[in-house]
């Protein structure tokens, strides 16, 4: 598949915005890991980092400027790239191999990018030149062979449990891996798999490490319903109440790794039974060439795409990409060639749309010559537990209730703002007053009632750039960043205004809360401001009950 030269307009927009905003482009440039300079429409140099200039042993920065790049690189060089310094001022991005030698005669390869940079009514004034060396690629002399790492054949499960061990929620990929429905597994305990493999001394050091809020990470051999024994992967992590740090629920994400055991032993003994675990496993295995051109996909790969293989195999990976990944595509394939392995995360669009998430692990691999050739690679949809991950996160720092921030959450951004020298830095504590005689009268429902109208009184009062938790049953707090006594004093009034709103409009029973502030100076630690504030609350109580 060819590349499309034009430029994305977001694209070179956003290289605009990088470079433009940049208050010193010079040391922007001068950083970066490959050659760069920018020349004006008749092919004259604006400027060039240090980069370019040390390998073409150029003049100093100064003193290239307005040289032609038919000067610094020699007429027979800028005869050849003529096509496509066409093409860059015509709007089109230009990427190549090339062959560059230097003052001292020593051939360099390199990828070399042109990319339109300024205009003016349509017209390029300038343009960027990069210029990667990759002559260390080149001359790699051991070949690597085309052989896929270890892969595993199923898909994550996820299972959620309460305190106790009791299952609460399962995913459907719990039920393929043990044949169970999810309405026989919700409210069991996950003993129901245990198939008589482990000794009962290993599932105490499991539960005694999860209950001292500790992650366990091991493989379990389990049996499914229909009796047949699997290896899982799992790693189970305990979740704790934020304000009582309390462990709620246990979360265990599985990977079925029997295919993968089997394959161990199925690489001692046969390439071909190697080939046939590769094709039938649960996840993605591609390989793709340099220009990410998918020369070979398996069927899971055909699932997380969403298009059957055939019409896989000659498309780019750019194909299914947002325009928010290109750039980080392009530093994978850089890592690639330099004959660097890794993992990293990417979105993929499906044909109709649809993003999945991947956790992909690609490895480069090289022709006999030693020339880089492409990759292969294991694609792990994770999209579902990246959800999860979300709606995890969201839970460990929000009050269930109000929806408000938790105390574990204030204290940690409470010590953020510290270390982070912001000041002056503001705390108010509040505290509902008399929401245990509500209780006691009205019953604890009327009691979450008013704690949830209190709190949406404090979403109205303070800027979104201000902090409000609910650090207790009935007591809650406010972090204002860069913002001195006079400043907290009008947040203050501002929330007993919008109390008078709140109970001339709600048909409850009137709010009343007691209300503390104070201000940290510069070096003062926040910890001593919050104490002062909740004291300062506690006077203001003290005093109300007086008036009454």
């Amino acid at each position: 598949m060819e590349k499309n030269l034009l430029p994305d307009q977001t694209q070179v927009q956003d290289y605009k915005v990088v470079i433009d905003t940049t208050l010193d482009l010079q040391t922007l440039v001068n950083n970066l890991p490959v050659l760069m300079a920018q020349l004006d429409a008749g092919n004259r140099f604006l400027f060039a980092n240090t980069a370019f200039i040390e390998w073409f042993k150029t003049p100093s920065i100064s003193g290239i400027r307005y040289k032609t790049l038919e000067e610094v690189l020699g007429t027979p060089v800028f005869k050849a790239l003529q096509p496509q310094l066409e093409s860059v001022l015509k709007g089109q991005k230009q990427s190549f191999e090339f062959t560059f030698s230097n003052q001292e005669q020593k051939i360099h390869s390199a990828t070399v990018t042109l990319i339109p940079y300024s205009f003016k009514e349509d017209q390029v004034t300038s343009y960027l030149l990069i210029i990667q060396d990759i002559t260390h690629q080149k001359e790699i002399e051991t070949a690597v062979k085309l052989q896929s790492a270890a892969l595993e054949a199923a898909a994550n499960g996820i299972v959620i449990t309460d305190q106790n061990g009791s299952i609460v929620w399962a995913n459907h990929a719990v039920s393929k891996m043990t044949c169970y429905t999810l309405d026989e597994l919700i409210g069991q305990n996950p003993r129901t798999l245990k198939s008589g493999k482990h000794d009962d001394s290993f599932y105490q050091s499991m539960w005694n490490t999860i209950s001292m809020r500790k992650i366990w990470q091991g493989e379990v051999i389990n049996r499914r319903k229909d009796g047949s024994l699997y290896v899982e992967e799992m790693t189970i992590t305990p979740i704790r109440n934020g304000d009582l740090h309390r462990i709620t629920h246990y979360i265990a994400v599985k990977q079925d790794i029997t295919q993968r055991k089997r394959a161990e032993e199925a690489l001692k003994e046969s390439e071909n039974r190697y080939r046939a675990l590769v094709e039938n496993q649960g996840e993605g295995a591609a390989i793709v060439d340099k220009a990410l051109r998918f020369e070979y996909a398996n069927l899971a790969v055909e699932n997380i795409l969403g298009i059957p293989v055939k019409e896989i195999i000659g498309k780019s990976l750019r194909d299914f990409l947002p325009v928010d990944q290109k750039n980080q595509i392009e530093n994978q394939l850089a890592t690639r060639k330099a004959g660097k392995t890794s993992t990293y995360e990417l979105t993929l669009f499906q044909m109709d749309g649809t993003r999945r998430t991947v956790l992909i692990t690609a490895t480069p691999r090289f022709d006999n010559s030693g020339e880089y050739s492409g990759s292969f690679a294991i694609f792990r949809d994770i999209t579902e537990r990246k959800e999860i991950e979300v709606k995890l996160r969201y839970q460990s720092a929000h009050d269930v209730l109000t929806h408000l921030f938790n105390r574990l959450y204030f204290e940690e951004e409470m010590q953020r703002l510290e270390h982070s020298r912001v000041t002056p830095v503001s705390i108010i504590v509040v505290d509902i007053d008399s929401l245990k005689i509500v209780n006691d009268s009205k019953g604890h429902l009327t009691g979450d009632e008013l704690i949830k109208s209190v709190a949406q009184v404090l979403k109205q009062s303070f800027r979104t750039e201000d902090m409000v938790a609910r650090i207790g049953g009935d007591e809650f707090a406010i972090l204002l960043p860069q913002t001195d006594q006079q400043e907290l004093q009008k947040s203050i009034e501002r929330l007993k205004n919008n109390l008078k709103k709140a109970n001339r409009t709600n048909t409850h029973p009137p709010i009343s809360i007691s209300i503390g502030g104070a201000t940290a100076e510069a070096n003062e630690p926040l910890i001593d401001v919050f104490k002062l504030a909740d004291e300062r609350m506690y006077t203001d109580k003290k005093s109300r009950r007086r008036r009454e």
